[in-house]
């Protein structure tokens, strides 16, 4: 290079790395500065995990959320349901049809089963809005038995910003109801 073309640094801190990186050239080898920075590298990596996974998880206690406590409630547990409920199926009070036996242990009406998959949202508590609980949603696909489900039917149409989604994931057996389950707590 020729000195005397040579740019001059704009910046004294420019100045100053250039001065410092020139002094430690003659001293350390190349291999040996990247070996060190590798090492320093992944030591800072390492403690910054490590503090983060401590301290998340004491703020974590801290704040965790606490649902739907006292005699607060889920305002609406099928906030997150976009279909028929499938607890119709177990009857409508004052009328002559028996659903007793059209629903299966597994919450879904006598002849269907339960899809392959689920799906989840956070449902805000009736009182305390901040706080919710997580509610599962189930599909139950196929056909109802009529020997067993007769004259009775699915449940409330719910229409909300839930899942629209085939969760049967079952070839050749629709969707008949949705079923839910109230989970832990969460923060809507």
């Amino acid at each position: 290079m020729n000195r005397t073309n040579k740019k001059k640094l704009t910046s004294p801190l420019d100045t100053l790395f250039a001065a410092g990186a020139t002094k430690l050239s003659g001293r350390v080898s190349r291999r040996s500065f990247m070996t060190a920075l590798g090492r320093a590298s992944g030591a800072t990596v390492f403690f910054s995990i490590l503090a983060a996974e401590l301290t998340g998880n004491l703020g974590n206690q801290a704040y965790a959320a606490t649902g739907c406590t006292g005699s607060d409630t889920v305002a609406n547990p099928r906030c997150g349901m976009n279909g028929n409920d499938c607890s119709g199926y177990g009857g409508y009070p004052g009328t002559d049809c028996d659903c007793s036996q059209c629903l299966g242990s597994n919450g879904c009406p006598s002849g269907t089963t339960t899809g392959l998959s689920s799906w989840s949202a956070c449902c805000p508590c009736t009182t305390n809005t901040s706080q919710g609980q997580t509610v599962k949603y189930q599909d139950c696909c196929g056909t109802p038995d009529p020997t067993k489900c007769g004259c009775c039917g699915p449940g409330d149409h719910h229409s909300s910003s839930g899942s629209t989604f085939d969760w049967c994931l079952i070839p050749g057996k629709a969707i008949v109801c949705s079923q839910y389950a109230i989970q832990g707590p969460c923060t809507p």
